[in-house]
């Protein structure tokens, strides 16, 4: 009786500091949302950013670190006047001037529609579970813009192997079209190691800052848009802002048609010239 009393009674103490842990995690990650939540509310108006976030843990990581109190992601269909029935749905939520544009697994159907979304991203994240880098170098493949750097939040240091092996072996045979360094994974987090979730903030808001000049030039001409008096409210007024961003100092043909597809804004007159050319 006294080994059984005893075995209980260590198994309770187990559970207890079991459930103390756990809750202790969950006011430190709690904590680390926060933090990132008052940061992007921080962020004025001259400083509208767009962050792509993929990879099968991408949901979990935004109810972890993003989705204030009571707030869910939305569906956002990426519609397309070429195959208007073929549905390509993800997901996006917006904080402050900050629009998250999320997607667990850019499927091959929808890639030309991720490309145009994708494109004003400014911040690339991919939030990935096991070592498979497939979908990871899909979406550097698609949103290639040299000028958003790239943060993976992993749970192991072979999917940055096999990434890094892709890249490599793509540049060797002169297909990878991210030049330089463009390719490089500028920041990584092991999330295993990252319980309290401090890491992956201080990625994003380090990201955040990097591209923080590049964005107030991008959209200086359009800061006196009033996103928040849009018909459909803030964070579409804000989505059609960040869409109006162009990139580089030429233009990409094949981008703008997608674009223009897409009903999305674009530069009309590439798409003009363009189609006066096949005439």
């Amino acid at each position: 009786m006294a080994f059984k009393a005893t075995h209980v009674t260590i198994l309770v103490i187990c559970i207890g500091m079991t459930l103390l842990s756990e809750t202790q995690a969950g006011r430190a990650t709690s904590g680390a949302k926060t933090t990132l939540y008052r940061y992007l509310n921080s962020l004025p108006k001259s400083e509208p950013h767009h962050i792509c976030l993929t990879g099968n843990h991408a949901s979990s990581l935004m109810e972890t670190l993003v989705l204030h109190e009571g707030h869910n992601l939305t569906d956002f269909e990426m519609k397309s006047t070429l195959q208007p029935d073929n549905k390509c749905t993800v997901q996006d939520y917006a904080v402050g001037n900050t629009l998250f544009l999320v997607a667990n697994e850019i499927q091959d159907r929808c890639a030309a529609r991720w490309k145009a979304h994708s494109s004003s991203c400014d911040v690339l994240v991919h939030a990935q579970k096991g070592s498979n880098c497939d979908q990871l170098w899909k979406f550097r493949q698609i949103s290639n813009q040299c000028d958003a750097p790239l943060i993976v939040l992993h749970t192991s240091q072979d999917l940055l192997t096999c990434y890094e092996t892709k890249s490599t072996e793509a540049a060797s045979r002169y297909m990878n079209p991210l030049v330089g360094r463009c390719s490089e994974v500028q920041r990584s987090v092991h999330l295993d190691e990252d319980e309290t979730g401090v890491q992956a903030v201080r990625a994003f808001t380090s990201a955040i800052q990097q591209t923080s000049e590049l964005v107030r030039t991008r959209y200086a001409e359009h800061v006196g848009d009033d996103v928040a008096k849009h018909k459909h409210g803030h964070k579409h007024g804000l989505r059609q802002l960040l869409y109006k961003q162009k990139s580089g100092k030429g233009r990409d043909l094949m981008l703008e048609l997608m674009k223009h597809s897409q009903n999305l804004h674009h530069d009309e007159g590439a798409v003009h010239w363009f189609y006066a050319f096949r005439l």
